[in-house]
Order: C-alpha cells, then sequence, then structure tokens
C-alpha cells in the first residue's frame, strides 16, 4: 500500500526548523484540539447484554473470553450452560448483583474516575504525540463500569467497559487501550478509507488495531502511566508482537503499511 506523503513523523515536520510556518500552524492546530471527556456510568442491562453475548461466543482471538473473564470471577456462573434458561439466569445474577451491592461498585467507579482525572494529562500527551494532528472523533466518551472482564468498546457510540475489579493498574490500561483504539480506528479511517468497508472486532483492521496498541502501551511513557502490560493474551496475535514493535518508527501510517504487508504473509 502507498504511503501518503514523505515518511517523516509528523512529529518530524513539527519541529522542523526549516519550515516555520507550518510548525506554527501545527503547534496552533494542536494547542485548539479538544481531548474527549470521560463520562464514568453503571449499566447493568448493558452488563446483562454483553455477558449474554460473550457466554454465547467466548472465543476471541485465540482467548476464551467467558472462562477467564467472567467465570474467574463468578464461580456461580461456571454451570450456566446447564440451566434451563441460561439467559434468564445470567440476567437475575446480574441484577442481584448490582442490587447487593450497588453502594461498593459505584464507589469503585468513583475511585476509578478519580484516578483517570489524576493521570489524563499524561495519556493525551503521550498520544498527542502519536497522532499530532488528528481530532478526537468523540468530544465525550463514557466508561461503563462492568462486573466483567470483557471490556468491550463501541467505537460508533464512543464508549466501552472497564472491569470494576480491576487493580488501579489494570483499569489505566484498559481506558487508555480502548481510547487508543477509538482514535486508531479513526485515524486509519480517514487516511485509508479502505479500511472503512472492514471489520473492527475481527480480521486484519482488528489485528492492526491490537498489535497497534501492543507496540504503544510497552513504550516506557505508557508503562509510567499503567504499569508492564505484560504478553499479549491473544494467542493468535502473538506470533507478529516482535515483528510490530520492530518496525515501529513514530509513524502510524508508515508502521500500517509494512505491518499489512507482515499480516498477508
Amino acid at each position: 500500500m502507498a504511503h501518503l506523503g514523505p515518511s517523516r513523523t509528523d512529529a518530524d515536520r513539527l519541529n522542523a526548523k526549516h519550515l516555520p510556518l507550518a510548525s506554527a500552524f501545527l503547534i496552533a492546530y494542536r494547542k485548539r484540539m479538544k481531548h474527549p471527556t470521560l463520562q464514568f456510568n453503571l449499566s447493568p442491562e448493558l452488563d446483562q447484554k454483553m455477558a449474554w453475548e460473550f457466554f454465547q461466543q467466548s472465543m476471541h482471538g485465540g482467548d476464551l473470553f467467558w472462562e477467564t473473564r467472567a467465570v474467574l470471577y463468578h464461580e456461580e456462573l461456571k454451570h450456566l450452560g446447564q440451566q434451563k434458561q441460561p439467559k434468564k439466569f445470567l440476567n437475575h445474577y446480574v441484577h442481584n448483583t448490582y442490587s447487593e451491592n450497588i453502594e461498593s461498585l459505584q464507589a469503585r467507579l468513583d475511585e476509578i474516575e478519580e484516578l483517570w482525572t489524576e493521570q489524563q494529562s499524561t495519556f493525551f500527551s503521550e498520544t498527542d504525540k502519536r497522532f499530532p494532528t488528528h481530532p478526537w472523533p468523540h468530544a465525550h466518551v463514557t466508561a461503563y463500569g462492568s462486573l466483567f472482564d470483557f471490556c468491550p468498546r463501541f467505537l460508533q457510540e464512543g464508549s466501552f467497559q472497564i472491569f470494576l475489579g480491576d487493580t488501579d493498574e489494570g483499569v489505566l490500561f484498559t481506558i487508555a487501550h480502548e481510547l487508543l483504539h477509538i482514535i486508531f480506528y479513526d485515524f486509519v479511517n480517514t487516511h485509508r478509507p479502505t479500511f472503512k468497508t472492514l471489520e473492527t472486532e475481527s480480521g486484519v483492521f482488528w489485528e492492526l488495531a491490537e498489535l497497534f496498541n501492543i507496540v504503544i502501551q510497552d513504550t516506557p511513557a505508557f508503562i509510567n502511566l499503567h504499569g508492564s502490560p505484560g504478553p499479549t493474551s491473544y494467542t493468535d496475535l502473538a506470533p507478529y508482537v516482535e515483528h510490530a514493535k520492530q518496525i515501529w518508527k513514530k509513524d502510524v501510517l508508515s508502521w500500517l503499511d509494512e505491518m499489512i504487508v507482515i499480516l498477508s504473509k
């Protein structure tokens, strides 16, 4: 796939001393850029819906989501498939868990919101370096607290779920991960319009998005933000991780085009 323009990074263009007008424009543009405001909510209904979907389709990227991200934390759901009415059982379980623990769940969500408020400037500063001229597609993004560790995203709505039972570092990792997805998908759709027809939750576009996050979230600045991410749980992507890191030269489009070739082999 052809590159659009020279292969220098946007950061290089921003710092080029022989282009003062362009530099001034980009600096002013970045100052005007608005980062999305995160809103933190609880939604038992969304939790019911997503839990049922992941129960029905458990395998994602080589990871058994239902076993590792639901049953691991909720032993009562271990034999859900043996229930006469599994969906009804699941809905009751989620409803009752919220009803019995609403104060502690809300308290944890409030802690997460405060944690993010303290760290968000670091995240956006680092993200601006990767996407210096690309505006965020949403002015407001909603993070829904969840009983489960599925953490799905909803790109069109600009929202995602976070696991309330996770550690502080784990929650920060998830928030950063999902926000990176939101801007990455929008950026690629803008600069590579043919990608608009591709699925974002499977196939090559999803693989590229996950590998991009693996690369970025394993850089020193992001490790300082949320700790070391460790190896990916997506076993299907594991063979490509080192390649993805090796070809990263701080330019998203150049990395994207090289990574597509690697994935297509």
